[in-house]
């Protein structure tokens, strides 16, 4: 068993699965699927709650509801939400209370003089679509067929009836009476898929919804009604969402408006749009603020971009991050030397496809966007790795020659030796012969012999 409270919520209804939505007045429903904001006729029109709605899944998520108006207002009646138009006006008529209802093949009903004073109270498995004056009481058609009593605006689905008991949400099971839920519930709704019950209710007295979700083999654990204790106290509300709000700054836009404005052609009406668009397209490309602009169907209140696209041409729209795009009205004072731009009282968010449709302001004519940066060039491939035979073979040819050297340089280095031997003894052999060396003159002839080695040749000459 699943039970959630909504802090401030009151019309409500859910399905199996966690699906759901709740009216929080004046502010917006919360739904499964996030925040939805209330419909707004005109854009600087006032929003205004939906009352008594109800939801459905066929065809995508929608909600369909009656306009909290003015009896004479021409927007009075019936409206419908989904994902894909947000709100749109159904009807002029939604007669007192639950007044519309989704049937199972998703199409909407609005209550007539024939369902009576309290509407319809839901759809029966059968398709039937049962009236709130059929299930008011157990004295009422369905009641007397069940064999009810002492249960009030109650729904019944597959043997099980949940409705409103003398101060608490009440269960009917198999010939047993069960509380769901203490104190008093209004609005109760209930839907069931498999053995997946879903059951909604407003606790008004307290400020909240609360939505249950059990499976049929849950009921036999809650309180007996008349046997049971008082509940525990219920757990502290969870906390409002964060708020949802813009924060962008338009001042220095406008002051980079007033400036540029008289700088820009602006004589008529399509020079004034021009001029707009060009100083949207100019602040962003300065600033990097993210702001956008409307495309519309080509008409002749829109402006022609020079990229082709028809743009309305007084829509200034802003993205900020994860609180999605926003928007203000936002034109020039046409005629006037001044471009103080005149934004819209608040911030809202498109709705609709219209979120689907903000674009960047396209670039004037003669502009040139400057080209993207060329690619850089390619890295070079890696070498590929050296060949190692090759190199065994150069390390060996290397080391034959080193040896060969050496070999040669010791060859070198005895031919000296046994000439310097050779050379001693012919002087021993002179000086034993009474040889004078100072009536002699010695003279010596270098010649190389080997690549790393030289040979030395005395000649020995009588002095003159």
């Amino acid at each position: 068993m699943n039970r959630v409270e909504i802090a401030g919520g009151t019309f409500s209804e859910n399905l199996p699965g966690g699906l759901f939505h709740s009216l929080i007045p004046g502010r917006y429903f919360r739904s499964h699927e996030g925040y939805i904001l209330l419909p707004r006729p005109a854009p600087s029109g006032p929003e205004f709650d939906v009352l008594y709605t109800r939801m459905t899944m066929v065809g995508g998520f929608q909600l369909v509801g009656q306009a909290q108006r003015e009896h004479t207002d021409p927007a009075r009646g019936t409206w419908r939400w989904n994902d894909a138009e947000g709100w749109t006006h159904v009807s002029t008529e939604a007669p007192g209370v639950y007044p519309c209802i989704f049937d199972n093949a998703g199409h909407v009903h609005i209550a007539g003089p024939a369902q009576g004073s309290q509407g319809f109270r839901y759809v029966s498995e059968t398709g039937e679509i049962v009236s709130g004056d059929d299930t008011l009481n157990a004295q009422r058609r369905i009641g007397v067929q069940l064999g009810l009593h002492n249960i009030w605006e109650f729904t019944h689905r597959n043997g099980i009836t949940i409705g409103q008991g003398e101060a608490y949400a009440l269960i009917v099971y198999q010939g047993q009476r069960y509380i769901l839920e203490h104190g008093g519930c209004w609005n109760i709704n209930f839907n069931m898929a498999g053995t997946e019950l879903a059951v909604s209710m407003w606790k008004r007295d307290e400020g909240k919804a609360v939505l249950f979700w059990l499976d049929v083999s849950e009921i036999a654990s809650l309180p007996v009604e008349g046997v049971s204790p008082p509940p525990p106290p219920p757990p502290p509300p969870p906390p409002d969402p964060p708020e949802d709000r813009m924060n962008y700054n338009t001042g220095p836009l406008n002051e980079y408006a007033q400036a540029r404005w008289l700088e820009l052609p602006h004589g008529t009406r399509h020079e004034q749009a021009a001029a707009l668009f060009r100083i949207l397209y100019e602040y962003r490309q300065r600033t990097g603020d993210p702001i956008e602009v409307f495309r519309k169907g080509c008409t002749d209140t829109t402006f022609t971009g020079s990229d082709g696209h028809c743009y309305a041409e007084d829509i200034c729209v802003i993205n900020e991050g994860a609180n999605g795009k926003w928007y203000k009205d936002v034109g020039v004072a046409f005629g006037a030397p001044s471009a103080g731009l005149n934004f819209g009282a608040g911030w809202q968010h498109p709705n609709g496809n219209d979120a689907a449709n903000c674009f960047p302001p396209p670039p004037p004519a003669g502009v040139v966007e400057p080209p993207d940066p060329p690619d850089p060039p390619p890295t070079p491939p890696d070498p590929p790795p050296p060949n190692t035979s090759e190199l065994r073979n150069r390390v060996m040819a290397l080391e034959a020659r080193c040896a060969q050297i050496e070999h040669e340089q010791q060859e070198a280095a005895a031919l000296n030796v046994q000439a310097f031997a050779n050379l001693q003894q012919q002087i021993e052999l002179l000086e034993s012969l009474g040889f004078d060396p100072a009536e002699w003159t010695f003279k010596a002839n270098v010649s190389r012999t080997l690549a790393h080695s030289h040979t030395v040749t005395v000649t020995v000459e009588r002095k003159a």
